[in-house]
């Protein structure tokens, strides 16, 4: 069965719903402020302010240039909320799972007795200090 597409006025790509998602937490932002946060161009922009979920007016950026500003409406809002809660809701299409563990793990031989040099172990045999204790190594005799 094919998905069907979603025609509502309050569908959301997920480029619209970044951009609504940063004006929703900070409004009052300009055209390339929303480019550099949420990447998305100035058409997406404008398409959002032509369906309603956008309002956009005139004012300063904080540099004092005069620019147009853009913040989210009710409409946007649901949009938001819409948006959300569809995808929320939306089964998982690929889930990862983690490798099988293997049964033969890696054995680490490089830190085994490998010198074949006489004598070169002597000293794992000999007792060592811990504190004012003297212990032997575990396995010596």
């Amino acid at each position: 069965m094919k998905a069907r597409a979603d025609r509502s006025p309050l569908a959301l790509t997920e480029g619209a719903a970044a951009a609504i998602a940063l004006l929703a937490a900070t409004p009052l932002l300009d055209g390339a402020s929303i480019f550099n946060h949420s990447g998305q161009a100035n058409d997406v922009v404008s398409s959002l302010c032509d369906r309603g979920l956008l309002k956009q007016q005139g004012g300063q950026r904080r540099d004092g240039v005069q620019a147009t500003l853009y913040s989210v409406t009710r409409r946007g809002f649901s949009a938001l909320d819409r948006y959300k809660s569809r995808r929320s809701a939306r089964p998982a299409t690929h889930v990862e799972y983690a490798p099988a563990p293997t049964t033969k793990g890696y054995t680490c031989p490089e830190l085994g007795r490998t010198c074949h040099r006489p004598g070169a172990y002597d000293a794992f045999s000999l007792p060592s200090r811990f504190g004012n204790e003297w212990r032997m190594p575990r396995g010596a005799a």
